[in-house]
């Protein structure tokens, strides 16, 4: 066998062993991941959070009431969690006006 045909073979056994070893480790995470799903399912309890003083936003409603909506939201929609609870209000006049003259650079190119 040439140099060349040794080279080939021995980087094929190196794929296989990599497949082989990834294809392990991605069952042995899913068992990981199933079997704390199900051991802390229902029964596990979440630890209260600390009172914080929140101001209420400009449209009345008190932010810390839009938590609780959300979560509320979230635990009948079947949602594991709450990722992000952002104002959408905030920074946009800027961002809109910054947005607005990129694009309107750009007008003398446009075809």
């Amino acid at each position: 066998m040439s140099n060349f045909g040794l080279a080939v073979s021995q980087s094929l056994a190196a794929y296989a062993v990599l497949i082989v070893v990834s294809t392990v480790v991605a069952y042995a995470v899913k068992f990981i991941v199933s079997a704390l799903a199900t051991k802390g399912g229902a029964e596990a309890k979440v630890a209260p959070l600390p009172a914080t003083v929140i101001p209420a936003l400009p449209s009345g409603i008190p932010a810390h009431h839009l938590v609780i909506i959300a979560a509320a939201a979230a635990e009948v929609s079947g949602r594991s969690r709450i990722v992000r609870i952002d104002d959408l209000g905030a920074g946009t006049s800027w961002a809109s006006s910054g947005r607005s003259m990129h694009q309107a650079s750009h007008a003398g190119f446009r075809r």
